[in-house]
Parts: C-alpha cells; structure tokens; sequence
C-alpha cells in the first residue's frame, strides 16, 4: 500500500492510496471540509484520477450551497 499526496488545484487536498491494482482517491476542501471519495485502477493516470476526484468535489460543493439557501435549512453559524 503507498500513499501519494498532491495540492495542485485550486486549494483543494488529494490523496492518492493505491491498494494491489486500485487507487483510492479522496478530494478536500480545506474551508469547508467536504471530502469524496473515488476508486478507480492503477493503471490509470493519476491526472485522470484527479480529475473526476475534483469533478465529485465540485458537485458535492454545490449541493451543499444549494442545501444551505434553500427553505427550512437552519442558518449558517458564525464560527464565533
């Protein structure tokens, strides 16, 4: 089992775990701290990888602000 870590997109954390022949890669925001997950082989590309890691992560991204504005979601708190 070996570990890879990479942060080349916009602010977001990658970790790549690769177990016999997949790769397990997970996708974080650092601000709000909503992690995905994908498995894919280990003959694919990292960059491959990384790409639908950060796609997953964009779209978890968005659900979550529509979850936020919409009706009968309790406010933002402050973190104060």
């Amino acid at each position: 089992m070996s570990m890879e870590k990479s942060d080349r997109s916009e602010g977001y954390l990658l970790e790549f775990w690769t177990i016999g022949n997949s790769v397990r890669v997970a996708a974080l925001d650092p601000v709000t701290n909503i992690e995905v997950t994908i498995v894919g082989p280990a003959s694919c590309c990292p960059a491959g990888l990384e790409r639908v890691a950060i796609a997953k992560l964009r779209r978890a991204l968005s659900q979550a602000a529509r979850k936020v504005g919409s009706p009968g979601s309790p406010p933002p708190t402050s973190g104060c």
